[in-house]
C-alpha cells in the first residue's frame, strides 16, 4: 500500500471531441459538478472509514516427533480499523481537496467532537496549501498502510470542459440501486495524470473507468475508475467507485467511496467511505 494515494483533479494538453448524441449526458455532469463545487466547501459531514490491509505471510513453526518442519501460512491474514471523523472540503492549491479531523479510532476516542469541529475550522480558514497537508498527516496517523484521498470531489473531473479530456463509450443501459441509468466508458486521451501515489517516489498515473447516470434528472450518478501502476510486478491496480445522491441542500454530495488496490488478481487493500449527517457550516 503506498504512503498516500490522491486524485488530481487538474489537467491540460492537446483534447478530443465529444460526439453530439453524448452532449445531454455531459451537460448533466458539468451542471452536477458545478452545483458541487459550489456547495462542498458550505458543508461538513461525519465520514466513517472501514479498512482493511493484507498482513504480510509469516513463517509458522510446527514441531514434529524426530524433526522440526517450517511452513508457510497460505490463508490470506488481514488487518482491520475503522476511523470515524468530521469531513469537509476546501479550496487549496487551485483545487477543491478533503480534509477530516479524527474522532474515533476503533472505537477509542481521539477528540471530542467539538475540539475537531473546532480544529477542522481551523483548516477551512487557513491559507494556502497547509489545509491539506495538515489533514493529510493526522489521518495519516491512524490508517494502517497509508492515506486514500480526495476522491469525493471525483465528479469535477467532467467540471465544464473537462469531459474534453476522455474518451466516451457507450455501455447502454444499466442499474444502479433501484433505478435505471445510461453506462459510458471513459479513457483518458491525453497524457494528463488524473492519480498521484506518493511512495517511495511519486507516480501520476492516467485514468479510465465507467459512468452510470440516471434516467431521472434528480437521481444519483456512479463514477469509477481504475488505473495501472507501471512496471510494477506482480500488477497493482488501483479502483475506486464513487455513488453520489442528491443531499437536502439540492446538490449531489458523495455518499460512499470504495477503493481497492490489487495485487495480480488478490485484493491486498481494501477502503470503504462511508458519509452521511451532512450539515451547512457556520457563516458559510
Amino acid at each position: 500500500m503506498p504512503l498516500m494515494m490522491a486524485l488530481s483533479l487538474s489537467a491540460s494538453g492537446q483534447t478530443g471531441s465529444v460526439k453530439t448524441n453524448l452532449r445531454p449526458m455531459l451537460d448533466r455532469l458539468a451542471s452536477e459538478a458545478a452545483a458541487y463545487a459550489k456547495l462542498a466547501g458550505q458543508v461538513s459531514g461525519q465520514e466513517t472509514l472501514h479498512q482493511r490491509e493484507m498482513m504480510k505471510p509469516q513463517r509458522k513453526f510446527k514441531p514434529r516427533v524426530g524433526e522440526a518442519a517450517t511452513t508457510r501460512s497460505t490463508a490470506p491474514e488481514w488487518n482491520e480499523r475503522e476511523i470515524i471523523s468530521l469531513y469537509a472540503v476546501t479550496s487549496a492549491g487551485g483545487s477543491l481537496h478533503e480534509i477530516r479531523q479524527v474522532m474515533f479510532v476503533d472505537g477509542r476516542m481521539v477528540q471530542d467532537q467539538q475540539r475537531a469541529q473546532h480544529a477542522l475550522t481551523t483548516l477551512l480558514t487557513a491559507s494556502g496549501d497547509q489545509q491539506k497537508l495538515a489533514s493529510l498527516k493526522q489521518i495519516q496517523k491512524y490508517t494502517l498502510g497509508g492515506a486514500v484521498t480526495d476522491f469525493g470531489p471525483l465528479i469535477l473531473l467532467f467540471a465544464r470542459g473537462g469531459a474534453e479530456r476522455y474518451e466516451f463509450t457507450s455501455l447502454g443501459a444499466r442499474q444502479l440501486g433501484t433505478v435505471y441509468a445510461n453506462g459510458f466508458h471513459f479513457k483518458q486521451l491525453d497524457g494528463t495524470e488524473g492519480l498521484t501515489l506518493f511512495s517511495k517516489q511519486t507516480q501520476k498515473l492516467p485514468i479510465e473507468g465507467d459512468l452510470l447516470v440516471s434516467e431521472d434528472p434528480s437521481g444519483p450518478i456512479r463514477i469509477t475508475l481504475s488505473s495501472t501502476v507501471p512496471d510494477s510486478d506482480p500488477p497493482v491496480r488501483e479502483e475506486a467507485t464513487v455513488d453520489y445522491a442528491r443531499s437536502s441542500f439540492g446538490a449531489l454530495l458523495p455518499m460512499q467511496v470504495e477503493h481497492v488496490e490489487y495485487s495480480g488478481t488478490e485484493a491486498t487493500s481494501e477502503h470503504i467511505f462511508e458519509y452521511d449527517n451532512f450539515q451547512k457550516l457556520a457563516n458559510r
